[in-house]
Order: structure tokens, then C-alpha cells, then sequence
């Protein structure tokens, strides 16, 4: 007698875990950490534009205005007077452009009692060393001077009660130039491209 065939239920087959939906938490949480940096870096970039070279706050900005312009204002800004024994030959290695400048020049200085005088100034970048160009006008003079942290003399005429302009040629991060007479040291404001500021030295 053949037995009898017998029913094989299938086993149930287990339920896979079904994944847990990802919260978009930490998305808004990288989100808003994301613009928070960015908004920081835009105010620190419009709040210290100096931060590519020099850095100086607003307020270092702002004093060192301030004190420059006491210093004008009360006559302090002084240059050192090339004695007339020395003018000829300073002007011969003064970097005018011909021969013909220097003679003029030298005409204009010949007597030493008019109103043109050859001065001297030191002159240096008094905070980070970074490309700062100049340019030095007076007297109908003018003159490039890339600025470094080693001072370094530049002779010029002056003509009396005319202002002496310094034009700012090239930024490295804010042109911060320092400069030293027969006085006190003098540290200009920061200035940018393009810019002049003017002193009338004593």
C-alpha cells in the first residue's frame, strides 16, 4: 500500500526591516552651519579688508587717521634740509629722467633763498612688507617708491607752503607707509589705490 503524499507547507518568509527614513535634520543642520560660515567670512572680508596684508581693525584704521591729522594740523611734520654743499651731487643720483632735469633742477637751487628747497625723508612699509607701491610728487618731482619694512632715504624739492602728495600706486592690503624727517616719525592713514593724501612739510 502506497502512503499516502503529504502537503509541505512553505515556511513564511521573514519580513525584510524596512529602512528608517533618514531625517533631514543634520541636512538643515549642515545647511545652516554652511551659511553661517559663508555670512562670517563676507563680514569679516567688508569689516577688515586689510586681511590679504596689513591687518588692522576699523578702529586701528580710524586712529591712525586721527592721530596723522593732529600731527599735520600742529606743524610737526619736518624734513630734513640738504645742506647747499651736498645738493649737486645728490641730484646726480637723484633718478630723473635726463640730463636736462638735473641742470634745471640745479638752477632752482642754486641760490638757497628761494622758495624751492632738497629735502630728505626715510620712508618705509611700517607693518607687513607686501608690494606697496607710492608715488612721491612735489615741486613739480615725482617719484615711484616700492615700500619694504628697511627704510630707505629719498631726496626731493619742496616748495614752501605747497603740499608734498603721496598717491597710493599699487595695494598690497592696505598701503601703511611710515616716514621720518628732522622730527617725530609720522605714519600716514591707510590708503588705497589710487588715493593721495597731502602734508605740508616744515
Amino acid at each position: 500500500m502506497q502512503p499516502k503524499p503529504q502537503l509541505i507547507t512553505p515556511l513564511s518568509s521573514k519580513e525584510k526591516p524596512q529602512k528608517p527614513k533618514k531625517s533631514n535634520q543634520h541636512s538643515w543642520w549642515k545647511l545652516l552651519l554652511l551659511a553661517t560660515v559663508v555670512v562670517g567670512l563676507s563680514g569679516y572680508g567688508l569689516g577688515t579688508w586689510l586681511s590679504s596684508g596689513d591687518h588692522l581693525s576699523q578702529r586701528e584704521i580710524t586712529e591712525r587717521k586721527v592721530a596723522f591729522d593732529s600731527l599735520r594740523d600742529s606743524q610737526h611734520t619736518k624734513a630734513n634740509i640738504v645742506p647747499q654743499s651736498k645738493i649737486d651731487s645728490i641730484i646726480e643720483q637723484m633718478p630723473l629722467s635726463s640730463p636736462k632735469e638735473k641742470e634745471y633742477l640745479k638752477n632752482s637751487l642754486a641760490t638757497g633763498s628761494g622758495d624751492i628747497r632738497l629735502v630728505e625723508l626715510t620712508l618705509w612699509d611700517d607693518l607687513a612688507p607686501d608690494g606697496d607701491v607710492v608715488s612721491l610728487s612735489s615741486a613739480g618731482y615725482s617719484q615711484e617708491i616700492l615700500l619694504s619694512k628697511t627704510p630707505q632715504t629719498i631726496h626731493f624739492p619742496v616748495e614752501t607752503l605747497r603740499p608734498v602728495m603721496i598717491t597710493g600706486i599699487r595695494d598690497g592690503g592696505g598701503i601703511t607707509l611710515g616716514f621720518v624727517g628732522s622730527g617725530q616719525p609720522v605714519m600716514l592713514p591707510v590708503l588705497i589705490e589710487g588715493e593721495s593724501i597731502g602734508f605740508v612739510l616744515k
